[in-house]
């Protein structure tokens, strides 16, 4: 069934660890530290372009540092943190596409500053045709294609059961905006599912800083079949191909109510009379419920996605008014007494 996916997409999606083994990038014996993982790995080509440099210590060292530079030698200004074993790097400004970088890394253990050399991937290099290309795009978007920052540690649990995919509509594109149309994909497919209603007053994404783009709402509704659900505090952003073929590097966050969700529990055979009991089920996966922010409850589940991608589709996305009330839904005859037509416009 299409909820499957919508519901565990939304919570879980797939885990996937960011870092990487680094065994090459030896260290010299002396307070026990070594380098356990890195992103991006040494000799990666694919660095995203506004990432953070990481790296994974075996222990802590209030000590480490991680500096960058070019390939001829010039420092790229950045804020370096700390946070127990993780070592982070941000560049102050994002890196250029398609060019290489090396990262140092100096620590306790090391008697020389370990490098790691990388290049970035082609994201960000401008648009072939420019933004008026977009128009009449559509991105797939697969949960499972990015890493799970919150909540950790259950993704890989319910992987299985990701079924459906977000397709997302450039309707009209301008300089700074795309006014979007976003569907839910049939099952195990690209295909729009005319069963689900599309969300057609979808935040508009600013693309002010084309290839690069961002959204964000306080308030983002979703429709599965006679339930509706909001994602609080949604945002995203990420980066087009130069030629459209894909969008990636994108970051997902938001805040889900369980409140709103628990009925959808039933169509997974799980039995969920309240939100306590979905929450009671996130304890026992090692997830928490935290406080809403919209009331202070304990019953809200924080959303962070990190290293999206989302490929280019075939696909053009209709607008759906009702739940199983489409011509194009099998289920309309027992729904609804009159269809909606294909080329209608929802009001």
């Amino acid at each position: 069934m299409y909820t499957n996916g919508l519901l565990f997409s939304l919570l879980f999606a797939c885990t996937s660890d960011k870092m990487t083994d680094t065994a090459n990038a030896d260290s010299t014996q002396g307070c026990g530290v070594e380098i356990s993982g890195s992103y991006p790995f040494p000799e990666a080509m694919d660095m995203y372009y506004r990432a953070a440099i990481t790296v994974s210590l075996s222990d802590e060292d209030a000590t480490a540092s991680i500096s960058l530079a070019d390939v001829s030698g010039t420092a790229i200004e950045g804020t370096t943190t700390i946070n127990g074993t993780e070592l982070s790097f941000q560049p102050q400004s994002p890196l250029a596409p398609s060019t290489d970088y090396v990262a140092s890394v100096l620590y306790c253990g090391s008697s020389q500053p370990v490098p790691i050399p990388f290049r970035t991937s082609e994201l960000g290099t401008p648009l072939e045709g420019g933004n008026e290309d977009l128009l009449h795009k559509t991105f797939a978007v697969d949960l499972t294609s990015g890493i799970v920052v919150e909540p950790p540690g259950v993704g890989e649990l319910l992987r299985a059961l990701l079924e459906n995919t977000f397709l997302i509509y450039a309707a009209a594109v301008d300089t700074n905006e795309i006014t979007v149309v976003s569907a839910l994909s049939a099952a195990n497919s690209v295909e729009q599912n005319f069963c689900v209603p599309t969300l057609n007053d979808f935040p508009p994404v600013n693309i002010s800083e084309s290839p690069y783009f961002s959204l964000s709402s306080d308030s983002l509704q979703l429709t599965v079949e006679a339930y509706s659900a909001n994602v609080y505090n949604f945002s995203v952003h990420g980066t087009f191909a130069s030629d459209l073929s894909y969008f990636g590097g994108a970051y997902l966050e938001g805040e889900l109510d369980t409140r709103e969700v628990y009925p959808l529990l039933a169509d997974f055979g799980i039995e969920a009379d309240n939100a306590d009991d979905v929450c009671e089920l996130l304890v026992n996966l090692g997830v928490p419920c935290i406080s809403c922010s919209s009331d202070g409850e304990d019953y809200c589940l924080r959303l962070v996605l990190d290293q999206l991608v989302a490929n280019s589709i075939e696909e053009e996305i209709y607008p759906v008014c009702e739940s199983n009330c489409h011509d194009l839904c099998d289920d309309n005859l027992d729904a609804c007494s009159d269809p909606q037509p294909q080329d209608q416009v929802c009001e």
